[in-house]
């Protein structure tokens, strides 16, 4: 036989022998098989039972959590302006800087590097005005969570974001400004370093003046699309309201730059000027004597936030007249054309009465008796009223009482009552020329108008809408 024939007939008795007979699996390994898968089921629905049934509702919360971003009212205000549209008072944005030395770190850098705070220091330092001696002392020792300025105006803060430096956030928030400074500061008051009003209008008409503002919890997806899931209604609507005075800026600004010459010029404590428009009673000018600055209040002593002219009591004096020459007129005690004696002298129940220069300016008509202010002329006019119905003339004029105005503060004047005014002769007398009783400027102004505009009595008032 040849040699290549018997070669092949040992290789083919050789892959022979390699083929391994399968044998039949015993049906109990089969069985331990089964039941191990069944048991994995089991549990894998046992597990899904457990997680669905039982911690769903502790799941969804923390889902929620993380899925759920919640913003908080900023507590925004709306815009105060004069009648012409002038900005009395605006919500600027302003920021606070936060540091956080152990994030410190620069564009271009290894993630895990962190810059020494110095670096940090000598590159805000430019951007803020501050040196870095003066930084490096307010981070201190602090690895997170240090204030570095308060008030960043947004140039800035656009300059500080764009130095890219991680560790340094920037927390925006409402800040509140006054363009017109001490123009209407003592009418519009201001709001303190926590936003809280604390004179003025901001303060009588604090729930006016705030935006519609709500909470938000704004749900997002996995990822971080915004979805339109539980939101309150009206949650994203704004206003573009803002209260408008009747004052007018410019008018203001004359009425106090006067105001200021005279008070000087006479040396007084303080002074008032008030512009009213009679017919309505809008208030044009309510300037007064010393201010302050609503933009820096806290350089001024407290006292100054008060506005006196609706707050202050005082004898009105000579300024009275025309207004007791009116009831006169009115009860057709006195005629327009009549004249009275002035002695520069006289007594009223033992008690002497004269005028302003003790000189007496004989016989003289009404307008001349105002032209002079003679107070005896005064005295001869309204002793002619009986006191009782000088006294209901009084009251109805509301001395005593407060004054009908949207201004904050307002008080009610004071008048002796009608027994004592009726029973003491000197009462009466001194009342002629405006003693004996007390009210605010604001009523002065407010019962002038009545003679100017044909006896109505309109409300002196500052706010349009």
């Amino acid at each position: 036989m040849p040699a290549n024939r018997q070669g092949s007939t040992s290789r083919s008795r050789r892959e022979r022998r390699r083929v391994i007979r399968l044998e039949p699996v015993p049906a109990g390994r089969m069985k331990m098989v089964f039941v191990l898968l069944c048991a994995g089921l089991l549990g894998l629905v046992g597990r899904m039972a457990w997680l669905q049934i039982f911690q769903a509702p502790e799941l969804e919360a923390r889902a929620r959590v993380v899925q759920t971003q919640r913003t908080k009212p900023l507590g925004s205000r709306r815009p105060i302006v004069d009648r012409n549209g002038r900005l009395v008072a605006l919500d600027e944005e302003r920021y606070r800087l936060w540091a956080h030395p152990r994030y410190f770190n620069f564009p271009g850098d290894e993630p895990t590097l962190i810059r020494d705070r110095q670096e940090v220091a000598a590159r805000l330092s430019p951007v803020l005005a501050l040196s870095t001696r003066e930084l490096n002392k307010r981070m201190g020792d602090s690895s997170s969570g240090i204030k570095l300025a308060e008030g960043v105006d947004p140039e800035t803060a656009t300059t500080v974001r764009s130095l890219g430096i991680s560790g340094i956030d920037l927390e925006p928030y409402p800040y509140r400004v006054y363009p017109q400074g001490s123009l209407f500061a003592n009418v519009v008051g201001f709001l303190n370093q926590e936003r809280q009003p604390q004179a003025g209008l901001e303060q009588s008409r604090h729930e006016d003046l705030q935006r519609h503002e709500q909470a938000r919890s704004l749900r997002r997806g996995a990822d971080g699309t915004p979805l339109p899931d539980n939101l309150a209604p009206g949650v994203f609507f704004g206003d573009d309201l803002r209260l408008q005075l009747t004052l007018d800026a410019r008018l203001q600004e004359l009425a106090a730059k006067a105001l200021t010459a005279q008070v000087k010029t006479w040396k007084a404590k303080k002074g008032v000027a008030i512009v009213m428009d009679v017919i309505n009673g809008e208030l044009m000018a309510l300037a007064s004597t010393p201010t302050y600055d609503a933009n820096r209040y806290w350089d001024f002593k407290p006292e100054r936030f008060r506005e006196w002219s609706v707050q202050d009591l005082y004898e009105p004096g000579s300024t009275f007249k025309p207004i007791n020459l009116a009831l006169a007129l009115q009860e057709g005690v006195i005629q327009p054309n009549e004249k009275v004696y002035d002695s520069g002298a006289l007594t009223i129940g033992g008690w002497p009465i004269r005028n302003h220069d003790r000189k007496g300016n004989g016989v003289v008509d009404f307008a001349t008796v105002l032209q002079v202010s003679s107070n005896v002329g005064m005295v001869q006019a309204m002793r002619k009223m009986r006191p009782s119905h000088y006294w209901d003339w009084l009251n109805r004029l509301g001395l005593d009482a407060k004054p009908d105005t949207d201004l904050p503060g307002a008080v009610a004047g004071q008048l002796k009552t009608k027994e004592q005014f009726t029973n003491q002769p000197i009462e009466p007398a001194t009342a002629a020329f405006g003693q004996g009783f007390s009210l605010t400027p604001l009523k002065l102004v407010q019962l002038h108008a009545l003679i100017a505009n044909g006896g109505r009595l309109v409300s002196p008032h500052i706010t349009r809408g």
